[in-house]
């Protein structure tokens, strides 16, 4: 992958003719990801009169989610689309956002995404050799296995579940029993149908567009986490750009946030329904059984939350309660 990118020409290399945007992304070329990269590509190339084109790369063709940020810190990618679990490893204050149960509905995260806590999140990448241009999402994570279907919160005891290299997730797995097995994404499928893992956290989307229904015998609605996107572009990129250009970035990615999350949305459910009918056994968590869950997590996210920035800990707290969630803990 280093190789691959560093024998790709920099675009912006002190060239005032047009430049390609490489956007490196994890998922599928249909999956919303995609989708929204090519609105982002479709509002860049027509505000810039074709000055300015961009192209996607899917499926980690360039590079997993932690080498793709490094490439766009390093100035040899110009923009790593991914989870703000892999963010966290540059800032750990982005760990705020892989605590279960943290948000209650799309509204929640919207709301706190593109107000004052996600602008502030944005805003200390810069330091890092990152521009942080906006928030898209891939949603909630569903719990899928092969061995029986998670009703309680004793299923969930002695199975392997993979997770990615997170501390938040891998202590919350632990927590409810299971035996966390970081893997990375692109591993999975065969994990699964090898049974060296038998199971996984993931969005009814992304389950669906990596075909993990195929190797799965049941999916749990459990939303046990909310997974925000983070559209990264490489500083030393936008710092090569016009104001004019540099706006142009950040209000497409704004605008493709809105094609992006509602295509994500829209294929939540029409995802569950086409591996239902293929045979996947659906259901979901009662009310009952997801409060012993958010209490049997609380000590996670206490530990979690003393190495996260106590004032964005302070102002996720205020935004959530003006929201009417009581605290950012998911006790409450």
């Amino acid at each position: 992958m280093a190789l691959a990118l560093t024998t790709v020409p920099v675009a912006f290399a002190g060239t005032a003719s047009a430049q390609t945007i490489r956007v490196s992304y994890v998922t599928a070329a249909d999956h919303p990801y995609g989708i929204g990269v090519r609105k982002f590509g479709e509002i860049v190339e027509a505000k810039t009169g074709g000055k300015i084109r961009v192209r996607g790369f899917p499926s980690g063709q360039i590079g997993a989610e932690v080498p793709s940020i490094s490439a766009a810190q390093g100035g040899i990618l110009e923009v790593a689309v991914t989870s703000t679990a892999a963010v966290s490893g540059v800032d750990k204050a982005f760990g705020v956002f892989d605590l279960p149960y943290i948000f209650a509905s799309d509204r929640e995260a919207d709301a706190i995404l593109d107000g004052p806590v996600g602008t502030e999140m944005l805003r200390r990448l810069e330091s890092k050799g990152l521009v942080g241009l906006c928030f898209w999402e891939a949603g909630f994570h569903q719990v899928t296995n092969s061995r029986r279907a998670v009703k309680g919160l004793d299923d969930f005891r002695g199975l392997k579940i993979r997770t990615i290299q997170n501390p938040v997730m891998i202590d919350a797995v632990n927590a409810l029993g299971s035996n966390a097995v970081p893997m990375p994404y692109t591993e999975v499928y065969t994990g699964l149908e090898t049974k060296a893992i038998d199971g996984q956290t993931g969005t009814y989307p992304l389950i669906f567009a990596n075909k993990i229904f195929e190797v799965q015998k049941y999916v749990t609605e459990a939303n046990l986490f909310y997974a925000p996107v983070a559209v990264l572009m490489s500083k030393k990129f936008f710092d090569s750009l016009s104001p004019a250009d540099q706006a142009i970035m950040r209000d497409a990615c704004a605008e493709a946030r809105t094609t992006e999350r509602e295509a994500n949305r829209a294929l939540s459910p029409e995802a569950l329904k086409q591996m239902r009918a293929a045979g996947l056994e659906s259901n979901v968590l009662d009310a009952a059984t997801t409060a012993a869950i958010k209490e049997k997590l609380k000590p996670v996210v206490d530990k979690h939350m003393k190495g996260i920035d106590p004032e964005i800990v302070a102002t996720l707290q205020t935004e959530l309660a003006k929201l009417g969630q009581g605290s950012a803990a998911p006790a409450k």
